[in-house]
């Protein structure tokens, strides 16, 4: 297997980096956000880089409309050529987190933020706030959903399951820790 090494200077190239996410295409990887370690600081890269699996180039991608920025932590779920990016953090961690969904489009480079509301307008279908969790797309009785699932506030962790539907716009809450009505398995 012949290596190749590539000619590079500052820049062309995305920063080694934690909290970051990584998706791919047909012929691309992406890296989505993440924190960068300086000597004196930690920095939140609300960024996208581009991989090309052909030419083995790096490239920044620059959206028009960048909608996410706390993009430590975050999850990201890869739908054809887009991304749905969702919740994390900054530094310091879990002082502030997001909590949108942000979709970003890889063919026009334009981003945007999916409107949302709670099912039946009951507040405790929004999800909490976090980082760290999952996001997974699934297709149930024909619609689309993204499944949020667990996930960090600060010291607190979850395992709760939401879901949103595309068509909808609307967030419901699945299962959520400490609800009486859970089912949980009896201990073995």
């Amino acid at each position: 297997m012949e290596q190749t090494i590539l000619d590079v200077e500052a820049g062309d190239i995305p920063l080694p980096r934690s909290g970051h996410r990584v998706i791919a295409d047909d012929g691309n990887i992406y890296v989505i956000g993440g924190y960068v370690q300086f000597p004196d600081r930690l920095i939140v890269k609300g960024e996208v880089w581009r991989y090309n699996l052909i030419s083995n180039r790096w490239e920044m991608l620059h959206f028009s409309n960048l909608s996410f920025h706390l993009a430590a932590s975050h999850s990201v779920c890869a739908l054809r050529h887009t991304a749905i990016v969702h919740g994390g953090t900054g530094t310091n961690f879990g002082k502030f987190i997001d909590n949108s969904l942000s979709v970003l489009d890889f063919r026009s480079l334009t981003s945007c933020t999916l409107s949302s509301a709670p099912k039946d307008n009951i507040s405790r279908n929004i999800p909490l706030p976090t980082y760290g969790h999952t996001l997974s797309y699934a297709v149930v009785d024909g619609e689309p959903f993204l499944y949020k699932i667990g996930g960090a506030m600060g010291a607190t962790y979850t395992m709760n399951v939401y879901r949103y539907s595309l068509q909808l716009k609307i967030w419901e809450r699945i299962y959520h820790d400490g609800d009486p009505t859970n089912l949980h398995p009896e201990n073995r």
